[in-house]
């Protein structure tokens, strides 16, 4: 099952990529302390191969290297340190052709639902 959260997300990545910053302000929209379940949205989104983490270097989207236990220490870590100037701009995520997929699915679902 996929959260609204995640649907939020995939949608957003249908148009450009989408930091963490944005995803934290969705998290908000949801709930005063969003930082269990952005964690919980990025990682679920990263191990259904949805997404891919990474950061922007020349205006290119370049993934991060490593397993699943590395990414998921270092988004802690960033995410963590959320006081810090800039960390809302640490990792970006790109939607994967899957991700796109069910993006536009969950599009299709809610645009029926509405006709």
């Amino acid at each position: 099952m996929i959260s609204k959260l995640e649907l939020e997300v995939l949608r957003d990545g249908l148009d450009d990529w989408v930091p963490l910053l944005a995803i934290d302000g969705m998290g908000r929209q949801l709930t005063s302390n969003p930082r269990e379940i952005v964690v919980a949205a990025v990682l679920n989104l990263v191990v259904n191969r949805f997404v891919a983490i990474g950061i922007i270097e020349s205006h290119q989207f370049a993934p991060w290297e490593g397993e699943y236990e590395q990414l998921e220490t270092r988004l802690r870590d960033i995410y963590h340190h959320r006081e810090e100037r800039g960390w809302g701009f640490e990792f970006w995520l790109n939607n994967t052709p899957l991700g796109d997929e069910r993006a536009n699915q969950s599009l299709s679902h809610r645009n029926a639902d509405n006709d």
